[in-house]
């Protein structure tokens, strides 16, 4: 069954009485229901019994008189680019209902110019190093979406991505754990990558910012400057004057691995935490809102 645009409700019945909703499927399974304003009603949506892999999208559920969204199914639905309160719900029965919402990207450079033709990508987890601070070098899976940027800065927008799962355990506190995105614009031949970590999907069509920089000059010179039983001091030549901080990386194997920040303008940092006689790697680099310097390195210390 699928219900499209043009759904009116009938205007002799009285929408505020217990139960009556904009929305209500029964017992009903893989419905798509689309485009419908759902305003005024006791419930926004309802629903009940054995209702399954229904899916409402691209709709409007506001006012409601005492919730937006109401479920008592046993089974799971689907919520997709939908507009409501989501702390205005009631899931009581065992059935949760995947959220989901579009959204889309503006790239533009520091002086807000909109940067055309830049490759963004949308990841469900963010695979960063320990730090969570530097994604210059992420290990990073399959991306839930991958789109690029027109003349005005802009990128298309998503397929409804999974934002929240709603269920009777959580929806009284938080309505569901968030799924958090990792958006990164890719670097191009002028701008180094620029990413926003923990990007929460909860409105519809929302548009995220992202700025990309120039990366800072690269350090040079970067060595020792005293070395303890599970410390190192280094030091290096700042070239840069734009820098919002360096970063110390170090491993025992392959980067990414730890990493310690450390102040902008700062010529010399500390790393702790060290294991007694093991052999490291280390490397620095400038950064600079997501984009980050080439790194000068130091290995099998």
């Amino acid at each position: 069954m699928t219900v499209t645009s043009g759904y009116t409700d009938p205007p002799a019945i009285d929408r505020t009485v217990a139960g009556m909703a904009g929305v209500r499927l029964i017992d009903t399974s893989n419905a798509t229901i689309e485009n419908v304003t759902s305003t005024g009603n006791y419930y926004g949506i309802s629903f009940e019994g054995t209702s399954e892999s229904n899916t409402v999208s691209s709709s409007v559920l506001a006012s409601s008189v005492l919730y937006d969204v109401f479920s008592t199914s046993t089974l799971n639905n689907t919520l997709s680019n939908v507009s409501f309160v989501n702390t205005s719900s009631s899931i009581s029965g065992i059935g949760t209902i995947n959220v989901r919402f579009a959204s889309r990207v503006l790239v533009q450079n520091s002086g807000a110019t909109p940067l055309e033709g830049v490759t963004v990508k949308y990841y469900s987890t963010s695979y960063l190093d320990a730090s969570g601070s530097d994604c210059g070098d992420c290990i990073i899976g399959p991306p839930s979406a991958t789109l690029a940027t027109d003349v005005t800065g802009y990128t298309s927008y998503t397929n409804p991505l999974s934002g929240y799962t709603m269920s009777s355990s959580s929806v009284a506190t938080t309505n569901g754990s968030s799924n958090p995105y990792l958006i990164i614009a890719t670097a191009t031949s002028t701008y180094g990558d620029t990413f926003d970590t923990n990007v929460i999907l909860d409105q519809t069509n929302e548009t995220f910012t992202l700025t990309m920089y120039d990366p800072p000059i690269a350090p040079t010179n970067f060595t020792t400057s005293s070395v303890a039983t599970s410390s190192i001091i280094f030091s290096w030549t700042d070239n840069s004057v734009d820098e919002n901080n360096f970063y110390i990386q170090y491993s025992q194997g392959t980067f990414p691995a730890f990493g310690t920040s450390i102040a902008a303008d700062a010529t010399t940092g500390t790393v702790t935490g060290l294991t007694p006689n093991a052999s490291y790697m280390f490397r620095v680099t400038g950064q600079i809102g997501g984009s980050h310097s080439s790194y000068e390195s130091l290995n099998d210390l």
